[in-house]
């Protein structure tokens, strides 16, 4: 929330996971948070040109906007505390990208968070048994991510982002 001159209260700003990856990351996020990530020099999804991080087993963590493994690491770290101990205080969203499917849908809607979206490319899925979908009307296969998505969304005359995470309900995730 740069526009707030607020900090940021998640781990997961700045970087991205694979759909199948993401699920898996919300699945057991506090088990996944409880280390720092390792690095690797290559990404079994082909990625590169950045630090990728390894948490669990093989969750890679793409860490886009780092500029290298230190930095990346320090940021994780930093913002992994500033998450709070009560989940029901937590904001999760997951966007219909990145290898996002059907199944990702099903699995989001079965995560016992209390405050969660689903950015979808609007007419993509069936929708009408997820009341915290929000569909998007977009040009090419998925949503658009980061900063377009969240000005795309103040637009949206349904969904207010900035009403979803205010600092007093709690902080956002993912």
């Amino acid at each position: 929330m740069r526009s707030k001159k607020l900090p940021y209260n998640t781990p997961t700003i700045g970087l991205w996971f694979h759909a199948d990856d993401d699920i898996r990351f919300l699945a057991d996020f506090r088990h996944l948070l409880a280390g720092p990530p390792r690095f690797t020099p290559t990404s079994r999804l082909g990625y590169s040109g950045y630090p990728i991080g390894v948490i669990g087993d093989d969750i890679e963590i793409q860490f886009l906007h780092s500029p290298n493994e230190e930095d990346a690491r320090r940021k994780w770290t930093e913002r992994s505390r500033r998450l709070p101990e009560n989940d029901a205080q937590l904001y999760v969203e997951i966007r219909d990208r990145d290898g996002f499917e059907a199944r990702h849908l099903r699995a989001f809607a079965a995560l016992p968070f209390k405050n969660k979206v689903a950015f979808l490319k609007r007419g993509r899925f069936d929708v009408v048994a997820c009341p915290w979908a929000v569909e998007i009307d977009c040009p090419g296969g998925f949503v658009p991510d980061g900063v377009s998505l969240w000005e795309q969304t103040k637009a949206l005359p349904h969904f207010d982002p900035e009403a979803w995470i205010r600092p007093t309900q709690g902080c956002s995730s993912n």
